[in-house]
């Protein structure tokens, strides 16, 4: 458990460039210097040779003062130096009182006092410069634990070299032999990983699932939020358009009452209109003329009657159908506010379980700070001196390495050089190889045209006549061959650079 939190550690950073990739062998021991302008502090740490840390000096702003007070206190006790320090303390306060006040009188007022007090007022002095001492410590102090900080950075840098020469450690045991040493560490370093890369991924893991509940909780919450909104602004549109369609009904039944008001107005002048009907029917000789009136007037209002009867009818209807959608919507209304109601109590559950997770979560962070951290920080700096001892102890297998590693590369050498004049030679037979090939290849193709040629010539010098002579430019070889006995092999005939058949025993 200790080796896998310590490689947790170091793998956490990422692995420092050590060689330049423009050379192709491995350097030796000593090889890089590293100049002094390089700022980068890995590089220059444990090499005292190559550091400026007694040609910088101290910093200016915390150094002088102290190292002078410091030898001021340890040259001088306080028994000795009480006169001395009171007579410099009595000529300051001398100078100062003369510079400060220039145009009053020159006597001051440490002249009239006793020596006693004079003696107290120079230890009081001594104690103030004291507690600036101490202050000037407590800022040493402050650098001090800042540096350690740095020095135990510069351990997480020299855990990673370490890293990075163990896998540079495998790298060189796949060429060289290996060796029982080299065996065993590579074992714990491969034990070493497995551990780590189980970790590792156990952590990724539970933060991952910490981290998509999390995600899930927030959606949820903006889900319900947004429900929310949305519901709020149906209500409020609802809201609107029922005052919209009370106006529009309290419009309607007004327009309603005025039109039976005049249904109303109609109906006395028809009672009127049929009284004046009845008194012109006493008078209808002197009225005729006022009666045809009359008629055209009731006709009218017949129509007038039908026409508002047939308006009324409408307006009813209209009347009916908007009751009907009052009716609709309000059901809609209700069933919204009972949407209402559950999600407010979908909410509320909602709310008590974030509750609950955030308890959870404070209970886990107050576990974590105060058990996991400070057990794991212990076993860290129990881990941290077992890795300093590996690390010695790895720093001088690899300088063994480092010179074993530059004998194999003079040994290489020798040999790249060896390989390339045996390449040269190899060039200079395949050439020499490849003319004698085509060479062979020429001859055997010329003996394969003589002995095509050979084959014709024999059938036609069996089928000819007597009388029958060619004169071929190959006559002298067709006679050549028909002078040879019948039991001759054919093959035994080789032609030379002039065309001309040699036997192959002569060749020989």
């Amino acid at each position: 458990m200790m080796n896998k939190l310590c490689i947790t550690e170091l793998v956490l950073f990422p692995p420092p460039v050590y060689f330049s990739a423009d050379k192709d062998y491995i350097p030796g021991p000593g090889e890089y210097e590293v100049s002094m302008e390089d700022s980068g502090r890995h590089k220059r740490y444990g090499f005292l040779t190559q550091t400026n840390r007694f040609s910088e000096g101290l910093d200016p702003s915390t150094s002088s003062e102290f190292y002078a007070n410091n030898n001021e206190s340890t040259t001088t006790s306080l028994s000795i130096s009480s006169t001395t320090s009171s007579n410099r303390t009595f000529d300051e306060n001398n100078n100062t009182t003369s510079r400060s006040s220039p145009r009053k009188s020159s006597i001051s007022p440490t002249d009239t006092i006793n020596p006693f007090e004079k003696y107290r007022y120079a230890m009081q002095k001594e104690i103030e410069t004291l507690q600036t001492k101490t202050r000037k410590m407590d800022f040493m102090i402050q650098t001090l634990e800042t540096e350690k900080n740095d020095t135990k950075a510069v351990l997480l840098d020299k855990d990673l070299e370490l890293a990075d020469l163990r896998s540079k450690n495998a790298m060189l045991q796949k060429t060289a032999k290996k060796s029982t040493k080299a065996a065993q560490l590579q074992k714990k370093v491969e034990q070493l990983e497995e551990m780590l890369q189980n970790s590792q991924l156990e952590h990724v893991k539970r933060l991952q699932e910490k981290d998509q509940t999390i995600e899930n909780m927030s959606v949820r919450i903006d889900t319900y939020k947004q429900n929310v909104c949305d519901l709020e602004k149906t209500q409020q549109s609802n809201q609107e358009k029922h005052t919209l369609l009370e106006a529009q009904i309290h419009s309607l039944t007004v327009q309603v009452s005025e039109s039976q008001s005049n249904a109303t107005q109609q109906d006395t002048q028809i009672t009127e209109l049929k009284h004046n009907i009845n008194c012109m029917t006493q008078s209808i000789s002197s009225l005729e003329h006022q009666l045809e009136t009359q008629i055209t007037k009731s006709s009218n209002l017949d129509k007038l009657n039908h026409d508002l009867l047939t308006r009324l009818q409408e307006r009813q209807e209209l009347i009916q159908q908007l009751e009907s959608r009052l009716v609709l919507k309000d059901e809609e209304i209700d069933a919204l506010l009972n949407t209402i109601d559950d999600r407010d109590r979908a909410l509320q559950h909602s709310a008590t379980m974030i509750k609950t997770l955030d308890l959870r979560f404070s209970l886990y962070r107050n576990y974590m700070d105060t058990t996991v951290v400070p057990h794991l920080r212990k076993q860290a700096k129990a881990i941290e001196q077992l890795h300093i001892k590996e690390l010695n102890e790895l720093l001088t297998e690899l300088h063994e390495a480092k010179r074993f590693m530059n004998k194999q590369a003079q040994s290489m050498d020798l040999l790249k050089s060896s390989v390339h004049w045996l390449n040269v030679q190899n060039t200079q037979l395949k050439s020499l190889i490849n003319s004698m090939h085509q060479e062979h290849k020429n001859q055997w193709s010329m003996n394969k045209k003589h002995h095509n040629t050979k084959k014709p010539l024999k059938e036609q010098e069996q089928d000819q006549d007597d009388d029958v002579i060619s004169f071929s430019s190959k006559s002298t070889v067709s006679n050549y061959q028909s002078n040879l006995p019948s039991n001759f092999d054919s093959s035994t005939i080789v032609l030379n650079d002039s065309g001309f058949g040699i036997f192959s025993e002569e060749i020989k």
